[in-house]
């Protein structure tokens, strides 16, 4: 168990410092396949044309590309929003701490310390309300960047199923997320209090 604590909490804070710097990558890569998009929209016309496509055919086409490009933009605004907000800077040094904290905590588990018992249960138990808190926040945000990505996927092959997938998607990860986070934490605490994890603490002690 302490093991598994070592490595939840390492991937927790290095993940959220990754987050927390990936900001303007994520930013620049959505606005580069916007601009490679319509800097290519020429030469797709210009085969559209040498196919001998109609006139209908050609303007839906430019549609196509317009509005692909545009859904980039709007993915690469809203990315750029989210990363200026405070909220996720402060979600962010909150789950680090976190992660940092399981990471102690399991530590001090390996080494039968009591005070890595203490740290663990207390870790799992702030990690529940937090969870969830950060998952109500940014919600909003996912369920709109997936429906700009799957309108993307619409307006390049023109299947609206694609985009009623794409948004169950993003809602069932939403509740295995809201799911492994009760049912990990719970299990620490469990685990923690069974009278055989509490004699083994105090007989180290």
């Amino acid at each position: 168990m302490g093991i598994l604590l070592i490595v939840s909490g390492a991937i927790m804070a290095l993940s959220n410092v990754a987050t927390g710097f990936s900001g303007e990558a994520s930013v620049r890569r959505w606005a580069q396949q916007a601009d490679a998009l319509e800097a290519k929209k020429a030469e797709y016309l210009r085969q559209a044309q040498t196919q001998g496509q109609s006139a209908e055919a050609l303007a839906q086409a430019e549609a196509q590309v317009d509005q692909a490009a545009a859904v980039l933009r709007r993915v690469a605004d809203a990315t750029k929003r989210l990363h200026a907000s405070p909220m996720l800077a402060a979600v962010c040094v909150l789950s680090a701490l976190l992660g940092v904290a399981a990471l102690a905590a399991g530590i001090g588990v390996l080494k039968l310390a009591g005070w890595g018992r203490s740290a663990a249960i207390w870790q799992a138990i702030a990690s529940v309300p937090f969870g969830l808190w950060s998952i109500a926040v940014f919600s909003p945000f996912y369920r709109e960047l997936t429906a700009m990505v799957s309108g993307l996927t619409v307006a390049a092959d023109g299947d609206a199923q694609v985009q009623q997938v794409m948004q169950m998607g993003q809602a069932a990860g939403m509740w295995i997320g809201i799911i492994w986070l009760l049912g990990w934490n719970a299990f620490v605490v469990w685990f923690f209090n069974r009278t055989s994890a509490k004699a083994q603490f105090s007989a180290s002690a």
